[in-house]
């Protein structure tokens, strides 16, 4: 029977320096140096960290880097503090990976021989939490007291007078001729699709003590699409609130950016929204404009 970890052994070119990095970055005490005497197959030096023993040993290091690590738990508040302990160093500190919302923060470095180590904030059962959050679609999205996002529920027909209005066709579809309004087999399609490729919700407004639908969002990585189908809701910032929710839950998701977002070029409103979101054009034809947000840099301001 496994009772626990027994050492961690590192194989290191340099022991002073090796030592250094010890117990500069983690603290380490050292209780033991072989000095010349040696007892296994070269020099070491031995260390602890809290109760777990660390041994480093004289020999060739990695050849080459790769993502194999050791990581330790640090404390959030902690977190600046062995930042600059690293930089001190003058150690090469990796950029952040994509990270799903509530799984803890990292701080990925090398030492002087290619091992890599990661001081992480989380726990195990926070990241399993926020995974299963990251994969479930919630069935409630509260924005504020009057507006929320409800999981699509198989009820299409609700947005048909939604789709057959020219405004929304128009702007939303491209459509111009009113032959082409969408019928039902259109929009079921559509949905299906929809719920099929990303997370759809109805946008649900607070009017005289029930939630009423009044237009979709669906949270997908390419061409995130938005629609408010009751007019008399636009242009009263709803769709500013309801993309703000929709690129935290896109983050929450592990998404690391929108890209494909279709705009026409004469729905001024659309463009306006996603700019002043962060969305930047990348490209342009004819017709459309194409957007796109870094969600690392996308800074969430009401």
């Amino acid at each position: 029977m496994i009772a626990g970890m027994s050492h961690l052994t590192f194989v290191v070119k340099d022991l002073d320096r090796a030592s250094q990095f010890f117990t500069m970055i983690f603290a380490a005490e050292e209780v033991y140096t072989s000095g010349e005497r040696t007892f296994s197959i070269a020099k070491e030096k031995f260390f602890t960290i809290g109760d777990l023993w660390i041994a480093i040993m004289e020999g060739e290091p990695l050849a080459e880097r790769s993502y194999n690590h050791v990581a330790f738990k640090i404390d959030d508040s902690d977190f600046e503090m062995y930042k600059s302990r690293i930089e001190a160093l003058g150690l090469e500190l990796l950029p952040p990976r994509p990270r799903v919302e509530g799984e803890g923060r990292s701080l990925y470095f090398y030492d002087f021989d290619n091992h890599l180590f990661e001081l992480h904030t989380g726990t195990l059962a926070e990241r399993l939490n926020a995974y299963h959050d990251a994969s479930q679609q919630p069935e409630l999205i509260p924005i504020d007291d009057a507006l929320r996002l409800r999981a699509y529920d198989g009820n299409f027909q609700l947005a048909m007078p939604w789709y057959q209005d020219p405004f929304v066709y128009y702007n939303s579809e491209g459509m111009t001729d009113p032959r082409s309004v969408p019928d039902e087999d259109y929009v079921g399609k559509m949905y299906e699709y929809l719920a099929k490729h990303g997370e759809l919700y109805f946008i649900e407004v607070l009017e005289e003590g029930n939630f009423i639908p009044i237009g979709d969002v669906t949270v997908k990585e390419e061409n995130l699409p938005i629609v408010i189908g009751v007019p008399k809701y636009r242009g009263r910032g709803i769709g500013r609130k309801v993309m703000q929710a929709v690129l935290r839950r896109a983050r929450k998701k592990g998404y690391k950016k929108i890209f494909g977002s279709v705009v026409y070029h004469h729905n001024i409103a659309s463009q306006r929204l996603h700019e002043s979101l962060g969305f930047k054009c990348v490209s342009i034809t004819d017709n459309e404009r194409v957007y796109e947000v870094d969600l690392e840099e996308f800074i969430d301001i009401n």
